[in-house]
């Protein structure tokens, strides 16, 4: 299983160790067939790897596998190529091409897909990595649906040919939504953003259907191998890691002269150098690798796999990674008494507003029920409306501020009215 596939590479990758027990059909020429014209022999045509029918793995049972804590699978190799493969077939065959997105498929028919392969393998008895597993086998499901529609555009519909010699278990009720589909301007107008997004990624991996941890185990073999001949291993100073990893599966043949031709590759050595010296130190979101490319992808662990985000891809252990705070303890000191200060004022802000708002609703709920009297100088409030209004009419001129009032006889309670 490819962990770093796009529309462009994976469908085209090849594997010569593609050892799965799914059978594929193949229109190239065999390695041994030659071709002569005249006196101009062509060289040997390499066999593409065709469609993946899996028919063994439709009649066997469950294969045992196992998966790391991220849910990508990890051995047997055999078994893994199977897995790639069987979410390969379930997606192309199973999944309707007219639908536009993976986000539009019935979840339902996700439920169903996840169901058909869980039938074909071990899974893990455990809840969490079960989810971790079908999480990276559905994402694997939508890149070989991506891919093969993209396929059926370019080798089918924009040539004009039929499809179904090839792919005899495609349902033809799809085909005339699919080409009216991809023939469509919106179509067209995806196809050129997709076109320039994947003219950025200029180095792309070469790792076939594997993963990163596959791939390293091979890689470790065939270092022990080449060191016991006394033969050079690529990058064979520059300790473990996913920026290792990634200049790695770049630089398959071990070309010296890689740095030439690869810039990324070369700052990644610099940045190696540097950080072995002392003058350079990389932290969790900004290593080696993100450092040489600039940044790293929210959605994916580049380097480790497509399939795992960046939470778990750079977590050491089981739990996704805690960012490093920056700055000294006086620093983090000087911000919290700053946020405190702050907090206060607002605190005093809010209670000065909260005193005057009660002060305006106790003036608006005293009630003059009417006008006094001026020609005889005699008010019109009864004695139980009086000892109502007055203490409370002190009591906002007082919270107002305003002057103090005296008032001479006896004292009273506050009687409400009515009362």
């Amino acid at each position: 299983m490819s962990s770093e596939s796009s529309s462009d590479s994976s469908g085209s990758s090849t594997s010569g160790s593609s050892g799965s027990t799914c059978s594929s059909s193949s229109t190239s020429l065999d390695s041994e067939d030659v071709l002569e014209t005249g006196s101009t022999t062509s060289l040997p045509r390499r066999r593409k790897r065709g469609q993946s029918y899996c028919k063994r793995l439709e009649k066997g049972g469950p294969r045992p596998i196992s998966f790391d804590k991220n849910g990508i699978p990890q051995s047997l190799l055999k078994h893994v190529n199977q897995f790639s493969s069987y979410c390969g077939h379930l997606a192309r065959m199973r999944v309707d091409i007219r639908i536009k997105n993976w986000r539009k498929v019935p979840k339902v028919l996700k439920t169903n897909l996840w169901e058909d392969l869980s039938a074909k393998f071990i899974m893990p008895k455990d809840e969490k990595s079960k989810l971790n597993v079908k999480r990276v086998a559905l994402k694997s499901m939508n890149h070989a649906w991506k891919d093969f529609k993209w396929k059926l555009n370019i080798n089918y519909v924009k040539k004009e040919k039929s499809p179904f010699q090839d792919y005899p278990l495609l349902k033809e009720e799809w085909w005339p939504g699919f080409v009216e589909w991809v023939t469509s301007d919106e179509y067209n107008a995806l196809g050129e953003k997709g076109k320039k997004s994947q003219s950025m990624n200029k180095y792309r991996p070469k790792l076939g259907r594997r993963s990163y941890m596959v791939q390293k185990k091979r890689w470790a073999k065939e270092d022990a191998q080449a060191l016991s001949e006394g033969k050079s291993v690529p990058f064979q100073d520059m300790p473990d890691g996913r920026h290792k990893d990634w200049a790695r599966t770049r630089n398959p043949s071990g070309d010296a002269k890689i740095m030439e031709s690869h810039p990324i590759i070369k700052k990644i050595v610099d940045l190696n150098e540097k950080s072995e010296a002392g003058t350079f130190t990389p932290s969790d979101d900004m290593d080696i690798l993100a450092t040489a490319i600039g940044s790293n992808h929210p959605g994916r662990t580049t380097g480790v796999s497509a399939y795992v985000g960046l939470g778990m891809g750079l977590s050491q252990g089981d739990t996704p990674r805690k960012k490093k705070r920056s700055g000294t303890k006086d620093e983090y000191v000087k911000k919290l008494q700053e946020y405190d200060a702050k907090f206060q004022k607002l605190t005093a802000m809010y209670e000065s507003m909260e005193r005057r708002f009660n002060n305006v609703e106790s003036c608006s709920s005293i009630k003059f029920i009417d006008q006094p009297d001026y020609t005889t100088n005699h008010s019109v409030y009864s004695i139980h409306e009086l000892l109502y209004i007055f203490p409370l009419v002190h009591h906002v001129f007082k919270n107002l501020g305003g002057d103090q009032m005296q008032a001479c006889g006896a004292y009273r309670p506050t009687i409400c009215c009515g009362s």
